[in-house]
């Protein structure tokens, strides 16, 4: 922080040093440790500035960015602060690829699925009702790979979650689990059926509570990493199978009455 001079640093903790809140010592409970009153003094006079370490998330909701940081303030000694001389840059201690793929993978916001149905209105005992997920316009929108990268200095982790399967149920019993490409396919008229994701009901919704059935899809990814360290790329692995927030739709499903006359 250029604003945070040595004459600044000496007008604002050094004259009031006794009053910080625990200036110098180390814990996992401030959310700022000062550096020592010898050094804020020494540095009164110098050409440069303190740089400032802080950690956004407090409310411990990111504990690999957590752990990332207390790596970071023990390299300086255990300060949240170092001085910088002018025309330098702060340094910064390597962090291991795989705790930035912890960071990565925290940050990874996997949507519900935004899903379309054919029938668009209300479906029929026995016909197929087909779901998809709607494509949109967006980089997130529809059943696609997601990735965050995090990156400190010249290491940088990238995690993908790619698309794996759709699953959807429906409060009257049937479900279905779908591929990511029947799950992206949109129903058109002379589709195979097998070519997209469908339900199939054998009884009316005209006794259930609100005259429809829910039905709940979920969507599954796969995630995985690799890297950067240094400037040489690193392969990373698996990550495992991450699950979307799920997304309820209400299915009303009519029964057509006919008489066969022989």
């Amino acid at each position: 922080m250029e604003f945070a001079t040595g004459e600044w640093a000496y007008q604002n903790w050094a004259l009031e040093y006794d009053d910080l809140d625990n200036p110098v010592g180390p814990g996992n409970e401030q959310t700022f440790v000062y550096p020592p009153l010898e050094e804020i003094e020494a540095h009164r006079d110098e050409p440069g500035h303190w740089a400032f370490g802080t950690l956004l998330n407090v409310g411990g909701e990111f504990d690999a960015a957590s752990e990332c940081f207390d790596r970071l303030v023990a390299a300086n000694g255990g300060a949240h602060t170092i001085w910088v001389p002018e025309g330098s840059t702060p340094p910064q201690p390597p962090v291991p690829l795989e705790l930035l793929a912890e960071v990565a993978f925290e940050h990874l916001s996997i949507p519900a699925p935004d899903t379309l149905r054919n029938p668009a209105a209300a479906s029929y005992v026995n016909l197929p009702t087909w779901f998809w997920v709607a494509s949109g316009d967006g980089p997130r929108d529809g059943f696609v790979p997601l990735e965050v990268t995090a990156t400190a200095g010249d290491n940088s982790a990238t995690v993908v979650a790619d698309p794996d399967r759709l699953t959807v149920r429906s409060s009257a019993g049937p479900s279905a689990g779908c591929t990511a490409e029947q799950a992206s396919t949109s129903y058109a008229a002379g589709m195979p059926q097998s070519a997209g994701c469908s339900l199939l009901h054998t009884r009316s919704s005209a006794r259930v509570p609100g005259l429809a059935y829910t039905v709940t899809a979920t969507g599954a990814y796969v995630a995985s990493w690799s890297g950067q360290e240094g400037g040489t790329p690193v392969a990373g692995g698996s990550l495992g199978a991450v699950v979307s927030p799920p997304t309820s739709l209400d299915l009303p499903v009519a029964e057509i009455q006919t008489v066969v006359i022989r």
